[in-house]
């Protein structure tokens, strides 16, 4: 799919989550520019939130993602400075890039958003002391299946004492990845493979 703002062409594409009876539990949206470099980069943040919001509407919601949660990655930049007011709380989860620090304004973000109603996801996510205060504020973590044992072994978390869902292993490509994470505890997958 592609849609067009007044300054910008960006194509939209969704990958499903899967549970562990391979249902989707839900959609990324992943957005790229007609070049195929990710939209989300640090000096696109105004544009790249105005082409999200005019993707979602032009689109719809419900056609995109079917009324399951939707993942919709977001800069720091983004995130700091205020999310676009056509995300619908009750259906959109703010996905944060790995990369993002936990410096106070990030925290604060987190909690009105929050406050909001949405929830948080922590992409390519590896617990470390400098991301750690982003924790309490997430519902979500996403981890590379290749991260996943660094992951688990950093005693951080422990994805059975978690909610399903709440941790997602990505990069799940075949049925040995999906049967690997399942085997450690991982209740959602995203990746190549469909079964």
């Amino acid at each position: 799919m592609a849609t067009t703002t007044a300054n910008a062409q960006v194509f939209l594409a969704r990958q499903p989550i899967f549970d562990e009876k391979r249902h989707v539990f839900g959609y990324e949206l992943l957005f790229r520019a007609p070049d195929g470099s990710d939209t989300n980069h640090a000096t696109l943040d105004t544009e790249t939130a105005t082409v999200i919001t005019e993707a979602i509407l032009a689109f719809g919601l419900d056609t995109l993602t079917h009324g399951r949660p939707t993942f919709v990655k977001v800069s720091r930049g983004v995130l700091v400075g205020g999310l676009p007011g056509a995300l619908p709380p009750d259906r959109v989860v703010i996905e944060l890039p790995g990369t993002i620090d936990a410096a106070p304004e990030v925290i604060d973000a987190c909690v009105a958003l929050r406050r909001k109603g949405y929830k948080i996801a922590l992409d390519q996510f590896v617990p470390t002391k400098e991301n750690a205060a982003l924790l309490p504020h997430a519902s979500f973590l996403k981890t590379d299946l290749r991260d996943l044992d660094a992951f688990l072994q950093s005693g951080t978390i422990d994805p059975k004492a978690l909610p399903p869902q709440q941790v997602i292993a990505m990069h799940v490509d075949s049925a040995a990845d999906f049967a690997e994470a399942a085997g450690k505890g991982v209740q959602a997958f995203q990746g190549e493979f469909i079964g």
